[in-house]
């Protein structure tokens, strides 16, 4: 389908997503908490960030811990360095 392509590549919202987890850096260590709860801030619907986080995964960015909680991987991290003007 045409939608596949599109989920390579972050959009808008998805790297709001990936700033709201980055923002919760803090001396080097992620603060881990529940989905709804990272994307508290962006205005994003609880089915809406379920929907995001499970992309973001597709792409590789970011994972989930134990609990469930998203998480930026080294990818992740990378994408959100690699793009200053974000």
């Amino acid at each position: 389908s045409l939608d596949e392509g599109k989920a390579r590549e972050p959009d808008e919202t998805d790297i709001a997503v990936l700033k709201a987890l980055s923002d919760r850096i803090v001396g080097g260590h992620q603060q881990l908490v529940p989905v709804d709860a990272a994307v508290a801030g962006i205005g994003v619907s609880p089915a809406g960030a379920e929907y995001r986080v499970r992309r973001l995964k597709e792409m590789g960015v970011i994972d989930f811990n134990p609990q469930g909680y998203p998480r930026l991987t080294d990818k992740g991290l990378d994408f959100l360095g690699n793009n200053k003007h974000l």
